[in-house]
């Protein structure tokens, strides 16, 4: 959710947690070219597996320490440092607005 409206990203994890697919506020899916922080990652670890321990060892601490691809590690620092994400997203209304509308199309 870093950058320009990364509050309206929305991030897709695969019924096994090992693949995600992040998607900005255009439906556009982010990836190494257009957004190497924000694009979505392989999972080592599900996060939905002990309470996301091993999940936060193998796969959230590399992020916060590598970034998602080499071109992204500096840009990934700096954007962790520089953004409180859940309050941008909590404070803005349409945002989340626009996440209940997308769920409510896929469930």
């Amino acid at each position: 959710m870093y950058g320009e409206n990364g509050e309206y990203n929305l991030k897709f994890v695969s019924s096994d947690g090992k693949y995600e697919g992040v998607y900005d506020k255009n439906g556009t899916e982010l990836t190494e070219v257009n957004d190497p922080v924000d694009m979505g990652t392989y999972n080592y670890a599900d996060p939905s597996v002990c309470f996301g321990v091993v999940h936060g060892y193998f796969d959230v601490i590399t992020y916060y320490s590598w970034g998602n691809t080499r071109a992204s590690m500096e840009k990934c620092k700096e954007a962790i440092k520089s953004e409180d994400n859940s309050k941008k997203y909590n404070e803005n209304a349409d945002a989340k607005a626009y996440r209940i509308q997308i769920e409510s199309r896929i469930q």
